[in-house]
């Protein structure tokens, strides 16, 4: 009775063909972005509470259900087993259960965001959705804040932390880089941008100078541009920079002579607790806290001798270039200007460096506007992160940051 639904399912079955002799992580992992998987049980485009909180106006949380049956009937199970599969038992000689009510509701926080691939061609559509590739995470949907493992410790424990992580990490061994094509904006890093935004890429120096252009290009004579282009290349060994490569944090796409690739980050952890600098939107008029170390915002440069009106000038290499606190004061500082203070930002002209990002990303602030970061604690032991940056009221801070926000975690 379900004919016509037969390549999907084909499709799902074949997970398990492709891994019967591999690892269960492996099949674990691609079950979990299977789009049928998602809507059988549930978690396919369950959104954070914070998400609904600021969208709806309702208090909402994520579903719980694959959280559970991951554990329940995928994995563990409920109750604790000794080696040699007899329960573990309590010094009252109850069987321990693996799990709780509090282990699955933040676990169902990481099951957030998951949405169908948009449709394409050659596969069957059914109520037009796309049920063979794998699930994408819409980043607005997802919970962002510290989820607990079963053991108290917590889900990317053992990762390093994002902010250890060296100046130009695109060009040390663990980076991956995928072939995009001739479409030069991100799909794994999601980024506001119309048809009227370019150049959010930086270009590499080619002809043999610049040994990331030659590991990406994989030229067929030596030295050469004549491009073989992998599809997805492994950096597995630190490169050393050329030109742009310099003078620049990180980029999200590259450009290599006439098609691009996405950068892949080294997988890494970012803090919830950090000592804080302030950083701001001019377009939705929010600031919160940010960790200076991390290459998160743009820079803007202001003359300190203007006291009225700073009207502030852009300093990027490429559009919507992000860089940490340090390189963005140097960066004023090097033309005798300073970060600025958001309340007294004008902006003076248009800028290649924010055709987009004036509008929507952040900027870094003067350091003399203080951040501070508070926590807010339940009833239950739960905490709430609470930023206070200088000159702000809470109504001009992301709801998730604010103090009467919804979102609590362990």
């Amino acid at each position: 009775g379900r004919a016509w639904a037969s390549e999907i399912f084909s499709h799902y079955y074949d997970i398990f063909v492709r891994h019967a002799f591999g690892n269960y992580l492996d099949v674990l992992k691609e079950v979990s972005y299977s789009p049928i998987m998602g809507q059988m049980l549930t978690y396919h485009m369950s959104r954070s509470t914070e998400f609904i909180e600021r969208t709806y106006g309702l208090m909402s949380y994520p579903d719980e259900n694959y959280a559970r049956e991951i554990m329940q009937l995928f994995s563990i199970g409920t109750v604790e087993l000794n080696m040699d599969g007899t329960p573990v038992l309590d010094e009252q000689g109850n069987e321990v259960p693996t799990y709780d009510n509090k282990d699955i509701m933040s676990f169902a926080r990481a099951w957030t965001g998951f949405i169908n691939q948009n449709e394409r061609g050659n596969i069957e559509l059914i109520e037009d959705y796309n049920r063979i590739d794998p699930m994408n995470l819409k980043i607005k949907w997802r919970d962002w804040f510290p989820k607990m493992n079963l053991y108290d410790g917590y889900i990317g424990d053992g990762y390093p932390l994002c902010r250890d992580l060296p100046d130009q990490a695109f060009l040390r061994k663990g980076a991956a880089y995928r072939l995009i094509g001739s479409e030069e904006h991100a799909e794994q890093q999601k980024d506001k941008w119309d048809v009227y935004d370019y150049k959010m890429y930086v270009t590499l120096e080619n002809g043999g100078t610049s040994s990331l252009f030659n590991t990406l290009c994989q030229p067929r004579s030596p030295g050469g541009t004549d491009c073989q282009y992998p599809s997805y290349v492994d950096i597995t060994q630190n490169l050393p920079c050329t030109g742009i490569e310099c003078r620049i944090q990180t980029f999200r796409v590259v450009r290599v002579k006439d098609f691009y690739y996405e950068y892949l980050r080294i997988p890494c952890v970012e803090l919830a607790f950090f000592n804080a600098v302030k950083v701001a939107t001019p377009k939705q008029q929010y600031a919160m806290c940010a960790d200076p170390k991390l290459p998160i915002a743009m820079v803007a440069c202001c003359d300190p001798r203007l006291l009225s009106v700073a009207y502030r000038d852009m300093n990027c290499e490429y559009v919507s270039e992000r860089v940490n606190y340090d390189m963005a004061s140097a960066r004023c500082a090097a033309v005798g200007k300073q970060t600025c203070h958001y309340n007294a930002v004008r902006d003076r002209k248009e800028s290649a460096c924010h055709i987009l990002g004036y509008y929507w990303e952040m900027i870094w602030n003067d350091a003399e506007a203080g951040c501070d970061i508070y926590v807010k604690i339940d009833s239950e032991g739960s905490v709430s992160l609470v930023h206070k940056p200088e000159g702000q009221s809470d109504e001009e801070v992301p709801l998730q940051f604010q103090l009467s926000s919804p979102v609590y975690f362990r």
